[in-house]
């Protein structure tokens, strides 16, 4: 149910967008990824309201020893990196809890 609370919040919203839009049956997601043009302000924002958002996604390190592919650059992955973030869906959350996370990301994208 929170993923889809999210699914309809997200919709209403500019420079957000999910970058899954549905859930394999059965699923049961711990966070909704999201995709934020200025996902640090997104960050800021929230955590000014008491809301801490993970920005959850950096773009692969090549120099690790024992890579197998060393020479790859992870063009779609380092494209989107800076702009991923992890907003909490899981089941855990009450619906007040929910809702006021959802009106602290739907305030913060004003700022935006």
């Amino acid at each position: 149910n929170n993923f889809y609370k999210w699914s309809k919040a997200i919709r209403k919203l500019n420079g957000i967008e999910p970058i899954f839009s549905d859930l394999p049956e059965g699923s049961a997601p711990f966070s909704f990824p999201v995709l934020c043009e200025d996902r640090n302000v997104l960050v800021s924002e929230c955590e000014k309201l008491g809301i801490k958002l993970e920005p959850s996604l950096a773009a692969p390190k090549k120099d690790l020893s024992g890579l197998l592919n060393p020479n790859e650059n992870f063009q779609s992955i380092a494209k989107i990196a800076d702009k991923v973030v992890s907003l909490p869906v899981h089941q855990a959350l009450s619906n007040q809890k929910i809702n006021l996370i959802i009106n602290a990301v739907t305030n913060a994208m004003t700022h935006i």
